[in-house]
């Protein structure tokens, strides 16, 4: 998990002690969320935190404790922020493989390297305020997070598209929640057949779906997505403002 604080730079140059203050409140939020769930901060710079799990200890509920996680950054840190207007915090969640080692020869520190970390960071600069993932960890918090997919982008390094998800909160179903929650996840349905399609190279079948999920809902940035699909336009991870949160 990457936390990444935007606009964080611009404040240092205006006051050097407000900016530190955001950044030790974050690292203070990140260390207490993930400690809950055997998460542990293992890099931190001017305007980002690095959290990992099973790199210290053990933690099967990794990507739920991951979500759970930056929720709970979220809801701390927009007190924080909501000091600064200019600032925005964004999180990116990744599933994957790392190595975890002692690097240094004088200032020797245990760092954690690897795809993964580089997919979290990526994901962190295109989120725009929210927490985006990818389709593993989605798959992974099924039925325990509400996750909709969001966009198809390919990330540095990769060599092929990938479908990006976003996380929206943890699943309630209390009273008579259980017909709204129903009714969601229909439309979310189609959305997620939609991208299914989309990386299977079925854009026509796409098209359909995505047109059935915006006959039923306000989702301005389906329906951006639907146009640019029906004009023949697709996504390009140069361009960071590819997704806009409604």
């Amino acid at each position: 998990l990457v936390c990444y604080v935007a606009g964080l730079d611009g404040l240092f140059e205006r006051s050097s002690q407000e900016a530190c203050a955001v950044i030790e409140a974050l690292l203070k939020v990140c260390r207490e969320a993930a400690s809950k769930s055997r998460g542990v901060v293992h890099a931190f710079g001017a305007t980002w935190v690095h959290v990992s799990w099973n790199a210290v200890s053990r933690a099967a509920t990794h990507c739920q404790g991951a979500c759970a996680s930056a929720l709970e950054i979220r809801q701390v840190m927009g007190e924080v922020l909501g000091r600064h207007p200019d600032l925005r915090l964004s999180v990116g969640v990744w599933c994957g493989r790392v190595v975890v080692g002692t690097l240094g020869t004088e200032l020797k520190a245990v760092c954690v390297v690897g795809t993964a970390v580089h997919a979290a960071e990526r994901l962190s600069q295109l989120s725009q305020g929210t927490v985006l993932m990818g389709k593993e960890v989605a798959s992974t918090v099924a039925g325990v997070y509400e996750t909709r997919p969001v966009d198809r982008v390919r990330l540095l390094g990769m060599k092929k598209d990938i479908t990006v998800y976003e996380l929206v909160a943890a699943v309630k179903a209390e009273g008579d929640e259980w017909m709204y929650q129903l009714k969601k996840a229909e439309q979310i349905s189609e959305v997620g057949n939609a991208f299914e399609c989309l990386e299977r190279g079925h854009v026509a079948e796409a098209i359909e779906h995505l047109a059935r999920h915006c006959e039923g809902s306000n989702n301005h940035h389906m329906e951006r997505l639907l146009g640019r699909l029906r004009s023949g336009m697709t996504a390009r991870m140069e361009q960071a403002t590819w997704y806009q949160p409604d």
